[in-house]
């Protein structure tokens, strides 16, 4: 994990306690408040408040505001991307966060629709498409690759997780 140097000693100080705090929650060092333990799950934890910005409401319009400061002014320019970046655990909740960013941008939305066809059945055309649906294929979310449905602006980045084809550039 990468963070920000800080510029003050105070900065730096906050930023060593973050990073120290994340480690424990990583190494499973974290628990629950010993005061009132009924009210936890097990893989609960609880956020210091140096980490929250109580003033705001916490909702995830507030969270990308604050993680990308004049988003509609910055996103087409690379160093401000790549100082910034909000982490989720899975896909169906980064794909909620895509979503809300995009539609912040200005412009036409364009679809693109990936092709799910099975192959190498053992039956016959009209067997294959009866067992593997499109729309059953469509439901699938596999990681490292783009949903069914992809809703592209133009400006938007796009990250190649895989490469894809080096000679024609599409590789992270």
């Amino acid at each position: 994990m990468r963070l920000n140097q800080g510029i003050t000693a105070e900065e730096r100080e906050s930023l060593k306690l973050f990073a120290d705090w994340v480690l424990k929650i990583e190494n499973g060092k974290v628990s629950p408040p010993v005061e009132d333990l009924s009210s936890y799950e097990e893989d609960d934890i609880v956020i210091l408040n140096d980490f929250c910005d109580t003033a705001l409401e916490n909702n995830v319009v507030n969270m990308i505001n604050w993680t990308y400061p004049n988003f509609t002014e910055n996103f087409k320019c690379p160093k401000y991307l790549s100082e910034r970046a909000i982490l989720t655990p899975t896909n169906h909740t980064i794909s909620h966060l895509n979503s809300a960013i995009v539609d912040t941008i200005l412009g036409e939305v364009h679809t693109y629709y990936s092709v799910d066809k099975a192959e190498d059945f053992g039956g016959t055309a009209s067997d294959l498409d009866f067992a593997f649906p499109p729309e059953y294929l469509h439901s699938f979310n596999i990681p490292g690759l783009p949903p069914h449905e992809l809703k592209l602006k133009v400006g938007v980045v796009v990250m190649l997780m895989r490469n894809l084809n080096q000679t024609l550039g599409l590789c992270n």
